[in-house]
C-alpha cells in the first residue's frame, strides 16, 4: 500500500487556482468510435458495481502529456471524495491507465439528485443486464452491453480539480493522477435510487492531503 503519504479519497477544501494547467491538462478525450459507443462487460465485484471495457488502446484520453487507455466505470455512494467538506450522492470513477507506466488517470464524476436530472441512454441496458445477472445468479454479463460514455459526464466539463493520490480500492497504489470535474451529473431521484440499489454501499474512508496541492482552473 505504499508509504501512505499519497492515499485517496481526500476532502477538497483548500486549493490553488491555476488559470492554465499547460501540458497538466485534460484533453483529447477519444472515448467513441465512430458510432459514439464502446462496449463494457458488467461486473458485480467485492467493491460493487463494476463496467469493464474491451476498447483498442486509442481510446481514452490524454493528461500530463501522456496517453491513458480507457478501463472502466465504477461506483461508490455515498461520494468517496468530500468538496468543500460535503458528500455527493454517488460518484462515478471512469478509469484510464498508460499501457507503458502503468499509471492511472481517474476522472471522478460526482452524481446528484436533482428534479429534472438527464438519464444516461444505457442505463435501462444496464439495469435489465442486472437484472439478468441476478436471475442467472452470476456475477458478470455473458454478454457485452453498449455504452456511450460521454452520456455520463456532467454538462461542463472545462472546470476541474487536479491532485496526486492513489486507487481508493485494493492495491490502493499511490500511481494515479485524479480529475475531480466542478459540476455534478444530474439525475432524477427514482433513477437514482435505482443506481444506487445496484452496488450499495461502497466507499473508502478519507485520507489525509499531507504535503500534496489541489489545483483547479477556475476562480
Amino acid at each position: 500500500m505504499g508509504n501512505q503519504g499519497q492515499q485517496s479519497p481526500i476532502d477538497i477544501l483548500g486549493s490553488y487556482y491555476v488559470p492554465d494547467f499547460g501540458d497538466g491538462k485534460l484533453k483529447n478525450i477519444v472515448w467513441n468510435d465512430s458510432a459514439h459507443e464502446v462496449q463494457g462487460v458488467v461486473v458485480q465485484g467485492d467493491h460493487g458495481l463494476k463496467i469493464e471495457f474491451h476498447v483498442p488502446t486509442n481510446v481514452g484520453l490524454t493528461l500530463n502529456g501522456k496517453p491513458y487507455w480507457l478501463k472502466q466505470f465504477h461506483f461508490h455512494h455515498p461520494s468517496e471524495h468530500y468538496i468543500q467538506g460535503e458528500l455527493r450522492d454517488v460518484e462515478l470513477h471512469i478509469v484510464h491507465q498508460n499501457i507503458v507506466t502503468n499509471e492511472y488517470a481517474v476522472l471522478a464524476v460526482m452524481i446528484q439528485c436533482a428534479s429534472r436530472g438527464r438519464v444516461p441512454a444505457m442505463f435501462d441496458g444496464l439495469l435489465e443486464c442486472l437484472s439478468d445477472m441476478r436471475k442467472a445468479n452470476c456475477r458478470r454479463s455473458t454478454e457485452p452491453i453498449t455504452i456511450i460514455p460521454s452520456e455520463w459526464l456532467p454538462t461542463n466539463i472545462d472546470t476541474y480539480y487536479r491532485y496526486e493520490g492513489s486507487l481508493t480500492t485494493d492495491p490502493f497504489c499511490e500511481t494515479v493522477s485524479w480529475v475531480v470535474f466542478n459540476h455534478s451529473k444530474k439525475i432524477g431521484r427514482k433513477r437514482l435510487e435505482e443506481l444506487i440499489g445496484c452496488f450499495g454501499h461502497h466507499a473508502r474512508q478519507l485520507e489525509p492531503i499531507n504535503r500534496r496541492f489541489v489545483l483547479r482552473n477556475f476562480d
